[in-house]
């Protein structure tokens, strides 16, 4: 083909040059090729639709097959009516017994003030937790949760470790 018959040569001096309104190649017009340009001149398509493509997303957090259930002194002294009168706890001689394990919390924390005495049974407590029952005049019963982990920690104190032979032994 003769040069002076080539499209680009008489469309030159219009508009568009034979192409159309639209560019002709590449992809100027879309802001870059591919996924160019997402943090400049198309993030507002980026943050809003891809998000999750690009980065670290956080963590999962497994869930645990225990959930322990807490309650906190301050809790049980401020609904001390609540429990009597649900039959939760128990009154003699001034003394309040509560069983957490009957009426499932697992844990007994020491957040809030105490001014009765308690027979508290639970499976595990805070230090502080103690601290405020005994000074207040009560008592801390443990319940066989705590017991039974000792007993599993006592079998695996006591069982012999025999070292494996090396690879180089047999």
């Amino acid at each position: 083909m003769a040069v002076k018959d080539r499209k680009n040569r008489k469309l030159r001096g219009s508009k568009h040059c034979g192409w159309g309104i639209q560019k002709h190649r590449g992809k100027g017009s879309q802001g870059g090729a591919g996924n160019s340009g997402w943090y400049k001149q198309k993030w507002c398509l980026y943050s809003k639709y891809f998000k999750d493509i690009h980065g670290s997303h956080g963590f999962t957090r497994h869930s645990s097959d225990n959930e322990i259930m807490t309650i906190n002194v301050g809790d049980i002294e401020r609904n001390l009516v609540k429990f009597v009168n649900e039959g939760k706890i128990r009154v003699e001689n001034e003394t309040y017994h509560l069983n957490l394990a009957a009426i499932g919390y697992d844990k007994l924390l020491g957040n809030g003030k105490i001014s009765h005495k308690f027979v508290i049974e639970v499976d595990s407590l805070s230090e502080k937790a103690k601290e405020k029952i005994e000074s207040a005049g009560g008592i801390i019963k443990k319940t066989n949760a705590d017991e039974d982990n000792a007993d599993k920690k006592d079998a695996n104190e006591n069982k012999i470790n025999i070292p494996k032979k090396d690879i180089t032994e047999r």
